[in-house]
C-alpha cells in the first residue's frame, strides 16, 4: 500500500503541467524537516529508496538530505547503508550522483552548514546548492 501511495504521488507530480514561468514546490519548509520524526518513518524511507522507479528514489534522497541538513545530529545506519548502496550502484546516473551527494551530507554535515536553514522549492534547488557547496569546497582545498 505504501509503495502504491508513493507511486501515485510521484506520478501526479510528473504529470502536472507546468508553464515556463512557474515552479512547483516539492520541498517542505526547513522547520518541517527540523521537527520531522525521522526514526518513526525510517522504514518508509528505506522502502522509498528501494522503489523501482528512479524519480521516487530521487525524491526520497532529497527528503533524506533535507532532514539531515535540518537535523545534523541525525543518524540512521540502515538509511546510510542504502544511500551508500545507491551511490555505488543506483539504477541511473542521476540516482548515483544524488546518492553520492547525500552520502557526503551524512559524512560531513559541518561542510554543509551554510545550506542548513535555507528553504528549497524542489529537488533541483537542493541538489544544486549541495553541488555548489562541494564545488566551492574543492576549490578551497585545492589552494
Amino acid at each position: 500500500m505504501t509503495r502504491l501511495l508513493l507511486f501515485a504521488c510521484a506520478a501526479s507530480l510528473a504529470l502536472t503541467p507546468v508553464r515556463a514561468d512557474q515552479s512547483i514546490t516539492t520541498c517542505a519548509s526547513f522547520k518541517t524537516y527540523q521537527e520531522f520524526p525521522f526514526h518513526r518513518w525510517e522504514r518508509a524511507f528505506i522502502e522509498s529508496l528501494n522503489f523501482p522507479i528512479p524519480p521516487v528514489v530521487e525524491s526520497a534522497l532529497r527528503d533524506v538530505a533535507a532532514v539531515k541538513l535540518a537535523q545534523p545530529d541525525l543518524t540512521s545506519e540502515r538509511v546510510y547503508a542504502k544511500i551508500c548502496e545507491l551511490a555505488d550502484g543506483g539504477a541511473t546516473p542521476a540516482v548515483r550522483y544524488k546518492a553520492a551527494m547525500v552520502r557526503l551530507v551524512f559524512d560531513f554535515p559541518q561542510l554543509f552548514a551554510e545550506e542548513r536553514g535555507r528553504e528549497y522549492r524542489n529537488d533541483q534547488e537542493l541538489f544544486t546548492a549541495l553541488a555548489f557547496r562541494l564545488h566551492r569546497s574543492t576549490l578551497v582545498m585545492a589552494r
